[in-house]
């Protein structure tokens, strides 16, 4: 199990709550797909920052 910063998972955790609010608050499935995309890369950004 790894440790992580707590000010870098806090800034994760909010970063992903605002994101999951404007993907709630979007009405087009396009919209859907930026943020869908969007949230992907900041996994993946999150990922390689952990290896």
């Amino acid at each position: 199990m790894r440790i992580y910063d707590d000010a870098a998972f806090l800034s994760r955790f909010d970063e992903s709550a605002q994101i999951l609010e404007d993907w709630i608050n979007r009405t087009t499935s396009e919209d859907h797909a930026q943020l869908n995309k969007l949230y992907s890369d900041m996994n993946k950004k999150v990922q390689k920052k952990s290896i």
